[in-house]
């Protein structure tokens, strides 16, 4: 039933004009640019020396080490669509499963980054010359017309965070079948020798990888492209950190360290470079690939903000993967706290959005830090008021993952909604993997209503945790009706057209609180200013104690972020800020949201809740 699925859809793509017949598979010339699309990645370190634990604590909180053991399930035979940065094949979790199941099976590379034109060069006897330059090939089989070189300038694919280097490294491009190009031999040690270096195929072909080693680290490149001629290739790194990350907290399978669905696959589809730069036209490139790939879930922990149109082409690629069955999850974005913030594409429709949450038991184990209710997360994209257009749910997120080797650890910790959409997507992998193994055939549909019935409501607005947290319960019976959860609340507006507002707020730690306010036609300027509360030290009257850690943001009717304050109040600094004033000129007319978030680490400054005063004035 499933091959018959694949065929179908594909005879409806051919007919559609969306697949072409094309020699190089994986990226395509002049790629028309649409707006932005993000993935930051800032990982840090943490005092949690055991990786494993952080991901043991994420399953127990989500559930999903109860369904394990209910199910007996761990990710097999399904294969998870990770569009992002690519992923370091060098990593010791990235290894094949002991049965001998390639962990990825699938790498191509939708970006410009490691693309190299090719030039034929001359051959004489045993070596080729190029620029007055002669390189060694003895003993290397060439079975097409010409021996072919490219070079790649090692400053141009450099990570970031490493020492750039103006090197560049000389490539041999051959072939050993008389029909195309599929192999390339690099000079990693400069000696003008091709002869004592050893081959790299095509990523498709032998999925290989190949290390370079240099100023600040190793770099792992496979082949993810090479023209049938010869004439251009393509190298692949993740030069970012992002991909690789969300690949070992989902799938990683090593001794030391196994993700949340071990033994699942990885379909990885570079669409960010070192800048965590990419494009809405790669992006649906890569989800329709995915879809002609046969993944059984897309992962998308990226977002594109609210206020970017959407191409017509990403929001057709999102419905044929929702026609195929594959169940897209997809990151709220870090956009929040304030109302209508949820990115694409994780507001669109059959798409599962995912929101973050922070839970006191994993800010104890990974940050040493007290904690005493959890919160949703304020940079957690959030839906309207009445709780439409927002995530499905929220999940954990902050989690220990694997970085590249070009990083000086193993092993860092990282949080945002990107986060949450990983740990969703690879529960998903477990419940279709309990459906299969049952004979349950679920939709796409179906999957989001199990996911907010099974979610624990949090207490929350519907427009900031949605359903609840994530958390995975019990498979329906053959041919029982799944239907959705309840809604959870929707926030009681507070709003006053009168000249001056004042409010004494009073925010628990890591919360976030909303106040609103109806701004009339004609006005010429808002403004919020905030007062941290400040309390007489009673060891040393000379210096006040600020009540508390805070900053106030001020968005529009749209849900746009027009102005917001830096963290007031407690410091570590011998002198400490305690009030700052947001404003706009010229408002639109309408009902303009100021949110008061107290800081996460709020118990390292010995206080639990941040307090004060917030006024409102309009002109």
């Amino acid at each position: 039933m499933r091959n018959i699925k694949w065929m179908v859809l594909l005879c409806l793509l051919l007919a559609a004009g969306i697949i072409s017949d094309q020699n190089y598979t994986g990226w395509k010339k002049n790629l028309e640019e649409h707006v932005q699309v993000t993935a930051p990645f800032q990982p840090q370190y943490t005092p949690n020396e055991n990786p494993q634990s952080s991901i043991d604590l994420t399953a127990k909180l989500c559930g999903i080490t109860q369904f394990q053991k209910r199910y007996g399930t761990s990710g097999a035979g399904q294969c998870i669509a990770l569009i992002d940065s690519g992923v370091d094949l060098g990593h010791s979790v990235m290894g094949n499963s002991r049965s001998g199941v390639c962990k990825v099976p699938v790498y191509r590379d939708y970006t410009s980054e490691g693309r190299l034109e090719t030039t034929a060069v001359k051959q004489q006897g045993e070596t080729v010359i190029s620029g007055g330059t002669v390189y060694q090939i003895q003993g290397i089989e060439n079975e097409m017309e010409q021996y072919r070189l490219a070079f790649l300038n090692l400053e141009e694919i450099r990570p970031r965070v490493l020492t750039a280097e103006k090197t560049q490294l000389a490539i041999l491009v051959t072939g050993n079948n008389s029909s195309r190009y599929n192999c390339v031999y690099l000079d990693t040690n400069q000696n003008c020798s091709f002869a004592d270096e050893q081959p790299l195929y095509g990523y498709a072909e032998k999925q290989q990888h190949l290390t370079l080693h240099g100023a600040g680290g190793s770099l792992n490149l496979a082949l993810t492209g090479i023209h049938s001629d010869g004439s251009e290739i393509q190298l692949t790194a993740d030069t970012l950190g992002h991909g690789t990350f969300l690949a070992g907290l989902m799938a990683g399978n090593s001794s030391s360290y196994r993700g949340l669905a071990p033994e699942a696959q990885l379909y990885v589809y570079k669409i960010f470079d070192r800048d965590g730069q990419s494009s809405q036209q790669k992006l649906a490139e890569a989800i329709r690939q995915a879809v002609l790939d046969g993944a059984d879930c897309i992962n998308l922990s990226l977002s594109i903000p609210k206020e970017e149109t959407i191409s017509d082409d990403l929001e057709e690629a999102i419905y044929q993967a929702k026609a195929a069955n594959i169940p897209v999850i997809a990151a709220a974005g870090n956009y929040g706290p304030g109302k209508n913030t949820a990115a694409y594409p994780a507001r669109a429709e059959y798409v599962t959005g995912v929101g973050s949450y922070g839970s006191p038991e994993q800010y104890a184990q990974d940050q040493g830090l007290y904690l005493p209710e959890p919160f949703i997360a304020d940079y957690s994209g959030r839906g309207k008021l009445s709780g439409g257009d927002g995530p499905l749910l929220v999940a954990p997120s902050g989690i220990i993952s694997c970085v590249p080797e070009w990083y000086a650890a193993d092993y860092m910790y990282d949080y945002g909604t990107s986060i949450s959409a990983a740990v969703t997507t690879a529960a998903v992998c477990h419940v279709q993997e309990a459906a299969g193994n049952r004979k349950l055939l679920l939709s796409v549909e179906q999957i989001q209503k199990l996911l907010s019935r099974w979610a624990d409501d949090m207490g929350f607005p519907a427009a900031e945790q949605g359903y609840g947290a994530l958390r995975l319960g019990r498979l329906p019976h053959s041919g029982e009706v799944i239907a959705p959860a309840e809604g959870t609340q929707t926030e009681t507006i507070i709003y006053n057209s009168d000249d001056l507002l004042t409010w004494h707020f009073s925010v628990p730690q890591g919360q976030s609180r909303s106040w609103y306010v109806e701004v009339p036609a004609g006005c010429r300027e808002i403004s919020a200013v905030l007062q941290v509360e400040q309390q007489m030290d009673g060891q040393n009257a000379a210096h006040p104690v600020a009540m508390g850690r805070c900053r106030v943001m001020l968005y529009s009717p749209d849900g746009l972020l027009m102005d917001e304050s830096l963290y007031l109040g407690a410091s570590y600094s011998d002198t400490f800020i305690t009030s700052d004033v947001v404003s706009a000129m010229f408002p639109q007319s309408g009902i303009w949201e100021i949110v008061i978030t107290s800081a996460d680490n709020l118990s390292r400054y010995n206080h639990l809740k941040s307090s004060g005063v917030l006024k409102v004035e309009m002109k």
